[in-house]
């Protein structure tokens, strides 16, 4: 999972880029508003650590291990709900869903916009304003 790339939104960049959107022609109505730039889950959780968190990186096998132990006690499992998406079933194939921007990305290239890319020091930021 650590190697797995994530999108980050600022919001302000999304209400500019639908502001700008909605200056287009009517028969453009369908637009897939979301940054282009990723970063990796890595970087998050090194980041999380330098904002006094206490993450551990482990194998996939550990963390699901660490999470069947956790949903069998009682006493832990109400604290781990939030994680139980990330819980396959053995029967169960789970597969990213793509999505294609690339129209999106286009009109507003040509409207002037242009996502920022994400880095240390906004993942800094969003993470203390979190907690």
């Amino acid at each position: 999972m650590l190697t797995h790339s994530v999108e980050f939104s600022q919001i302000d960049h999304v209400a500019k880029a639908i502001l700008l959107l909605a200056t287009t022609n009517d028969k453009f109505n369908v637009f897939h508003v979301n940054n282009v730039h990723t970063i990796q889950m890595n970087n998050v959780v090194d980041e999380m650590n330098k904002c006094g968190f206490d993450i551990k990186k482990v194998s996939a096998e550990k963390f699901g291990d660490t999470l069947n132990k956790l949903l069998n006690s009682e006493k832990d499992v109400r604290s781990i709900n939030s994680l139980l998406a990330y819980k396959a079933n053995h029967h169960e194939k789970r597969r990213a869903i793509a999505s294609d921007n690339i129209f999106t990305l286009n009109m507003l290239y040509r409207l002037g916009f242009y996502w920022p890319f994400p880095d240390n020091d906004y993942l800094s930021k969003l993470i203390n304003y979190l907690v």
